[in-house]
């Protein structure tokens, strides 16, 4: 008997192997990442103002973040469509809150700081001299440019997927797209690939 992509034998031994290279982690992750998207729609309609509606947006982005992290970990095992799905999906949740943090000047900092550390007791530079800290300086410089960059990036993306018409359609996808792995079926993107292919035949 299998439940959800793998069977109810694998409780013992390996099962957390197979739970996990399973569909049931995949399919439970996207449900979440899709109703809370809902609820922060909600939320947003309702009162973009009040208190419940940034809560949501706090949980949602904890939510966001350990998606991202549990895809990473099972992207071997997950199908590439829904692997889009759920990375763009805890992506639209992560980067509701904060967006007011200057994540580049902060990592910069701290770049700039591990690399003055790392170069102690490097023969080519004195510790108390100035190339080290010139290195250090350029190092932490090159870090910003990249993080800026990579927030201007974000920022486009963002401002797309945080229109609420978009944001719930895709919160709806995920949720779709996690009922579907649970029962056992494709992803809704060949799903929908299929129906049209179906229709152009016809």
């Amino acid at each position: 008997m299998t439940l959800w992509g793998f069977g109810s034998s694998s409780i013992g031994g390996d099962g957390l192997h197979v739970l996990l290279n399973g569909s049931f982690v995949q399919g439970v992750t996207l449900i979440t990442i899709g109703v809370f998207g809902l609820v922060i729609t909600g939320l947003y309609l309702k009162d973009k103002n009040s208190s419940d509606y940034k809560l949501s947006v706090m949980i949602g982005t904890a939510i966001g973040i350990v998606s991202m992290v549990i895809f990473a970990v099972l992207s071997p095992y997950t199908d590439v469509d829904t692997l889009a799905i759920a990375l763009i999906g805890s992506f639209a949740l992560a980067m509701r809150f904060p967006r007011n943090i200057n994540f580049p000047v902060i990592l910069t900092l701290l770049a700039s700081a591990v690399a003055y550390i790392s170069l102690d007791g490097i023969e080519l530079f004195d510790p108390n001299g100035w190339p080290r800290i010139v290195v250090a300086l350029l190092f932490g410089t090159i870090v910003y440019v990249l993080l800026r960059f990579l927030q201007e990036v974000a920022s486009i993306l963002f401002s797309i997927l945080s229109c609420w018409p978009i944001f719930a359609a895709l919160a709806v996808m995920c949720v779709v797209e996690g009922v579907c792995i649970l029962s056992g079926h494709n992803s809704i993107i060949e799903c929908v690939i299929s129906f049209f292919a179906f229709v152009l035949e016809m």
